[in-house]
């Protein structure tokens, strides 16, 4: 039972979480992951209300479900290291329209380069940086999502001449070049 469980600290020794480990627990609204963390199960945090979670860079795949329907997070930071963004892992975080809480900014590291299909709902406000997904070649990394993620005010921040601002002018999403990001 974790009706109480408001914060949890993991500790330094911790290299894995398993599946489901807090799904419902709707207290939890603050969670400390530490840098030894490698390794996430599916619907491990799903439906918490945790405000905001740092992802450390030995974790290779932010799995799926992760965060799914956390309707409280505004502030997420993935590490550098993190390959994949998986299935869901932070759909539902969106609340009614008239609330503040939501998730502002969300910079996706050079190291993503696989972000499955419906991984991220995102509000109009958001702003989307993607650091990776930039390569130079005909095609940027899996980009099954961007279609489910963008809305037609959803601004996405984009290094010049990239494969990703190519694959956004394709698609005709808004766009800036990553110099304007409002980090």
């Amino acid at each position: 039972n974790c009706s109480n469980l408001a914060r949890i600290i993991i500790p330094n020794a911790v290299t894995s979480i398993g599946e489901k480990a807090f799904s419902g627990c709707r207290s939890l609204n603050a969670i400390l992951l530490p840098e030894s963390v490698r390794e996430l199960g599916k619907w491990c945090f799903h439906n918490t209300g945790i405000t905001s979670i740092n992802f450390p860079k030995r974790l290779k795949s932010i799995p799926d479900w992760c965060c799914y329907d956390c309707r409280n997070l505004s502030e997420v930071t993935i590490a550098e290291g993190v390959k994949q963004i998986g299935y869901g892992a932070f759909a539902l975080t969106v609340r009614k329209y008239g609330d503040t809480n939501y998730l502002r900014t969300l910079v996706i590291p050079k190291s993503v380069d696989i972000v499955e299909n419906d991984a991220i709902k995102l509000r109009p406000e958001t702003h989307v940086a993607f650091l990776g997904l930039q390569t130079t070649g005909p095609k940027p990394g899996r980009l099954a999502t961007i279609r489910a993620i963008a809305s037609p005010k959803t601004i996405f921040y984009v290094i010049p001449g990239s494969a990703m601002q190519r694959y956004a002018r394709e698609h005709n999403f808004p766009m800036k070049s990553f110099s304007e990001f409002p980090a």
